[in-house]
Order: C-alpha cells, then sequence, then structure tokens
C-alpha cells in the first residue's frame, strides 16, 4: 500500500521533522502519553493538538490550557480549530516550533519573521556587526587574478579571528532544517558550522538566504543535503561578511532546500509519524 503523501512538517519537538499527512491527529502536552509529549512546567496536561483533514488542512487546537497556545505571538481560542500556513510560528509554554508547508509554491509567511526575530534577541546574545577588514598597503604584494574555473571554498577565505558564536549546540537536539529555518526567518547573515564524526559542512546565509555551501566532498544544494545527513555533532552559526567574489554556488531557493531536508531525513528514517487522538 503506497504511503500517505506528507502535506507539511512540524518542527521544534526534537531533531528530526515529523512529516504530516492526511487524517493525522497529534496531540501535545505534558502528560506522556502524548503524541508529542512536552517536558514544560509551563505547558498542559493536554495542551493543543494538530490535526490533518483529509481535503489536506493543517489546524492547530488549543485544549483548553491554562497558558495558552499561541500562533505568531496571537493566543488562539480554545477549540477553536486554526489553518496553519508555511513559516508559521507556534509557542507551546516556553517551546517554540514552525509548520512548514508541502504546497508547492508557498513560501514562509513575513507574519513568522518578526516572531523569530523577537525569539532571536531572547535565545542569542547580540553581537556588533564585523568591521569588514582595511584595505591592503600598496607596497604589499597584490594577489593575482583569480581564475572564474577555480572552486572556492568557504574554508580558504581571508577573515578576520573567530567571533563568538550567537548559536551553537548539538545535533542530537535540534534537526539541521528546524536551524535552517530559524536562519532564514530571522534573516542572519552569517556561516553555519556542521560538525559530525566523519564529515564537516559550511553553509554560508546572505539575509537568511542560503547562497554558498560546501563540505569535503559536495558543493552547493548537494551540500546541504550531505550537512543534513549529519545526525551526531555540533552545529556553530557566527556573524560573518563574504568578499563579494564569492560566487553562489546554491540553485534552489532556501525554503526549497529545507523542505528537501525535511523529506530526506524522512525517507531515511523510515518512521511513520506519531498520532493518537485528542484527550481532554
Amino acid at each position: 500500500m503506497p504511503q500517505e503523501e506528507v502535506l507539511g512538517y512540524w518542527l521544534g519537538h526534537g531533531p528530526r521533522p515529523l512529516p504530516l499527512r492526511k487524517t493525522d491527529v497529534v496531540t501535545m502536552g505534558r502528560e506522556p502519553q502524548n503524541a508529542l509529549p512536552l517536558e514544560d512546567t509551563f505547558a498542559s496536561r493536554h495542551h493543543a493538538v494538530i490535526e490533518v483533514t483529509p481535503d489536506g488542512q493543517v489546524l492547530l487546537k488549543d485544549l483548553k490550557s491554562s497558558n495558552g497556545t499561541y500562533l505568531n505571538e496571537k493566543r488562539l481560542d480554545a477549540n477553536e480549530p486554526t489553518p496553519l500556513r508555511s513559516g508559521d510560528l507556534i509557542r507551546i509554554g516556553g517551546k517554540m516550533f514552525t509548520f512548514i508547508s508541502n504546497q508547492p509554491g508557498l513560501e514562509p509567511r513575513k507574519v513568522g519573521m518578526q516572531a523569530y526575530r523577537d525569539l532571536a534577541h531572547m535565545q542569542t546574545r547580540s553581537m556588533d556587526k564585523p568591521d569588514l577588514p582595511p584595505p591592503p598597503d600598496e607596497g604589499t604584494k597584490k594577489p593575482g587574478p583569480r581564475s572564474t574555473e577555480a572552486l572556492q571554498t568557504l574554508t580558504n577565505i581571508p577573515r578576520e579571528q573567530p567571533k563568538e558564536a550567537i548559536l551553537a549546540g548539538s545535533l542530537e537536539d535540534q534537526s539541521l532544517p528546524q536551524i535552517l529555518q530559524f536562519l532564514n526567518s530571522s534573516a542572519k547573515t552569517g556561516e553555519l558550522a556542521v560538525n559530525g564524526k566523519s564529515e564537516e559542512g559550511r553553509i554560508a546565509f546572505q539575509d537568511g538566504t542560503i547562497f554558498y555551501a560546501t563540505t569535503s566532498s559536495q558543493l552547493g544544494d548537494d551540500a546541504v543535503y550531505a550537512c543534513s545527513r549529519i545526525r551526531s555533532g555540533t552545529f556553530r552559526f557566527t556573524r560573518q561578511e563574504f568578499p563579494p567574489d564569492l560566487k553562489r554556488n546554491v540553485k534552489e531557493k532556501t525554503i526549497h532546500l529545507i523542505f528537501e531536508c525535511c523529506r530526506r531525513i524522512d525517507e531515511e528514517s523510515g518512521k511513520t509519524p506519531p498520532s493518537g487522538s485528542p484527550q481532554a
């Protein structure tokens, strides 16, 4: 029997995105019997539920929780199913989640961007924008012209001393699509380093858009997908200005890259999404 089409992904509950298919019912709350248990003292025992309708709508409903369920920082009315759109930001207790739709042509909503910026201010330390390096002295030897055929890598780009990371952690706690979505929606500029046991990657962002990526064996889109296969290791994002002659090697739009990473993780895990019935 063919597997149901994935209609979207729920990010933020763990290291892997949760695929959502038709007629799925996913409960969330502090009780371990929930499909997605929430270890948060501000979450109710049975806090909220995600329901996917037969016609493909993904609905979020608050189950009369004590502290409420927030969609793009607006509290939902209890027991009122609310449709989700790609890029929506959801807050339950002290935890943040994101929904990404699989409907063609949809981009993350702008309304989620400001919420992610607010989250960035709360969760990361602010940094001054690094100054550009001064121009070389006239007496120094100027480098020869670069060949347009030469492959450029992020590791050999001249840069200042490493800046303090504004985002860092374990890939076992957060999935790469979740990290990419955060950096995209909060319009970050800098370099994301992904370090696994046998593979390392670098992904460059300009105002939230992925424009360059590399690993030891891949470039461009393939390098992003290679990074998504690193499940055990660390990540570190630092503010970084890139030389103007660093040419883009990523072809796909950032949201398409994120979704494709979700799809590949889903396929490789071979897991069916958790489901259950909402409990009062």
